[in-house]
């Protein structure tokens, strides 16, 4: 009898499923799968005019803060890009983008540049295209200011070490060689040489090319590539809109003026913090 009470008493007991239902229902959630109803996707794309920013020398910047993007991303664009060297001088803008980042400024070394590049966490990269060259670099949003001023610093004020124009010299020769070998990616790029009315390249003249090119020439090709009023800059990540607007104005737009610099040097040697560079083709990576 008291077997049989028992088994009463469980099937008066509501079926996991039902309950969960009950409690679905009490909480306002929906019933089934079937009840389920997705909100129409509200994310608008921002509108470009409402984040452009024009500073007193005619740098155009654009800065959006996102605080969920896990690092800080930068870029400067450029309208020249390798369609624009002289005939006679293929290589201009690659030799001159890379001797940039890696031949020192007028306030740093490369060696400190380096350590600089390391200690922020910055990746750096430069892509020399067609009709336009773009400048990117993602670094730790912690670090915005410093790694802005340090990317504003290169940028505005290179040096063109010599050491570091000729191993830039060499690195973009083999490069080029092992891409102008393969009969696809030389057709290619000479079919677009061709287009805009350039003699077409080789392995051998692209690298006397490049041996004949000089820091006179690397400097001139940075005035007009990346003066204030011919670039673009757009900043985006976790970062505060007035915390770097000042490095924007006094280092990118007025092209190294006088600022109170953010202390990078108080971060010791990169070594110290057990921080490698590494460089792979035209990327500085820190790990």
């Amino acid at each position: 009898m008291a077997a049989l009470c028992a088994a009463f008493a469980a099937l008066a007991q509501p079926l996991p499923h039902l309950a969960a239902r009950a409690e679905a229902a009490e909480s306002g959630l929906p019933k089934s799968p079937e009840e389920i109803v997705v909100p129409p996707f509200g994310w608008q794309m921002p509108q470009p005019e409402t984040l452009r920013r024009v500073f007193p020398k005619g740098l155009v910047a654009y800065v959006k803060s996102d605080r969920a993007a896990p690092s800080v991303s930068a870029r400067i664009f450029t309208g020249r890009g390798f369609l624009h060297d002289p005939p006679d001088r293929p290589g201009l803008m690659e030799l001159t983008c890379a001797s940039m980042i890696s031949g020192g400024t007028s306030m740093w070394s490369p060696t400190h540049i380096t350590k600089q590049i390391d200690l922020q966490g910055m990746i750096l990269s430069a892509e020399v295209h067609a009709a336009y060259t773009v400048l990117s670099a993602e670094f730790p949003p912690g670090t915005a200011r410093k790694a802005l001023y340090l990317l504003a610093e290169i940028v505005s004020s290179p040096t063109f070490d010599s050491n570091a124009i000729e191993a830039e010299k060499a690195r973009i020769a083999f490069k080029a060689g092992l891409a102008l070998g393969s009969s696809p990616c030389a057709a290619a790029l000479n079919l677009e040489r061709l287009a805009f009315g350039l003699p077409p390249v080789t392995p051998g003249r692209l690298t006397a090319a490049m041996q004949a090119l000089d820091r006179k020439e690397m400097k001139e090709c940075h005035a007009q590539a990346f003066g204030a009023s011919a670039i673009v800059l757009s900043v985006c990540g976790d970062i505060e809109d007035g915390a770097v607007a000042d490095i924007i104005e006094y280092k990118f737009d007025t092209g190294g003026a006088a600022v109170k610099a953010p202390s990078l040097d108080a971060l010791g040697s990169a070594r110290e913090h057990g921080v490698h560079a590494y460089r792979s083709d035209d990327t500085w990576a820190a790990a």
